[in-house]
């Protein structure tokens, strides 16, 4: 079969218009983002250059947000106690999937492997559903908190392995997607307080190894393991760590392109009137860390992530802006 020139250029002018869709929706999936700060959401569809901000739903405290790392949209936030989750990025959210007067939603996490299985960790326990959050029931054995949890991590290179991270507690670890929980916290600090090990503030699962963890322990700084947890040695060097007392909780982030390079957000006293805190960098899996920005003149840092657009290296986001961190 012949085609005429006029065909010719036709279709290749169609061909190139479905090209240019097929990326102007990879560029959209990708650079469509959400971040997190004290009582709103921060949202941008613009390469991390222009920030809208919504309230979300509910009312009060933002605790966490988490994103389905393979269905794009689908993300989970707890807010003051309930549980809600969103198919759109956050335009919309449905009715709460748990919301219970006695017990409080603090961190809610997606298994990797299985879509439809939900897990939260409340103030009292480890609960799983199997059905998107219609039912709730506990893990068994059962894992119940005496601390309050601070979050649950999943593993991309390992979807059977995950971290449940604790204010008080230290960290627990699975092998088999949260179905059994071991402690792992030998080399964890103990607490300034009345708590058996210092509260976790943060923590960085390195992408590609699951055995590489990072974690900022209440006034004692950046801790890591590189053995799933066996093991925690303290990653301090270049920052103000340990300290005397509790200051605004530390904030940390890993590239997910390039897991060598870690953001933290510190804060520490200077003296008993004046908290002082900046942005620092490390590029060795911190093994050494600099200073890299002064932090927000006033509050406090709630979420960073890693852009590398043009100008900027990451984001992070406070109560009233998101600071834009140059390359």
């Amino acid at each position: 079969m012949k085609f005429s020139s006029i065909s010719k250029m036709s279709m290749t002018i169609t061909l190139f218009a479905l090209f240019l869709t097929a990326c102007t929706k990879q560029i959209t999936k990708e650079t469509a983002r959400i971040l997190r700060g004290k009582a709103q959401l921060w949202y941008t569809s613009e390469a991390a250059v222009s920030w809208q901000q919504k309230p979300g739903p509910g009312k009060g405290l933002i605790e966490s947000l988490t994103e389905d790392p393979h269905e794009q949209g689908r993300i989970m936030l707890c807010r003051n106690g309930t549980l809600w989750i969103s198919f759109n990025k956050g335009q919309t959210w449905k009715s709460p999937l748990f919301d219970v007067p006695e017990e409080q939603g603090v961190y809610a996490a997606f298994d990797p492997k299985e879509p439809k299985r939900l897990l939260l960790a409340t103030n009292k326990r480890l609960l799983v559903s199997n059905n998107e959050g219609e039912e709730w029931i506990p893990v068994t054995p059962g894992l119940e908190f005496k601390w309050r949890p601070h979050s649950i991590q999943t593993c991309t290179s390992e979807p059977d392995r995950m971290y449940l991270l604790t204010r008080g507690e230290g960290v627990y670890s699975s092998n088999d997607g949260g179905r059994t929980w071991a402690v792992s916290n030998s080399g964890l600090p103990k607490g300034i307080g009345a708590s058996p090990l210092a509260p976790i503030e943060s923590v960085a699962v390195d992408p590609r190894d699951a055995n590489v963890i990072y974690v900022v322990v209440e006034a004692k700084g950046i801790f890591r393991t590189a053995d799933g947890g066996r093991s925690w040695v303290s990653a301090n060097n270049g920052l103000p760590a340990p300290m005397t007392h509790r200051t605004p909780s530390w904030v940390l982030a890993i590239d997910i392109s390039n897991p060598q390079r870690l953001l933290l957000w510190a804060s520490w006293p200077v003296n008993a009137d004046f908290v002082d805190s900046a942005f620092f960098l490390t590029k060795d899996r911190a093994e050494s860390w600099r200073k890299i920005s002064a932090g927000p003149a006033e509050g406090r840092v709630f979420t960073i992530q890693f852009v590398d657009s043009a100008t900027t290296m990451a984001v992070a986001s406070t109560e009233d802006k998101v600071i834009h961190l140059p390359r």
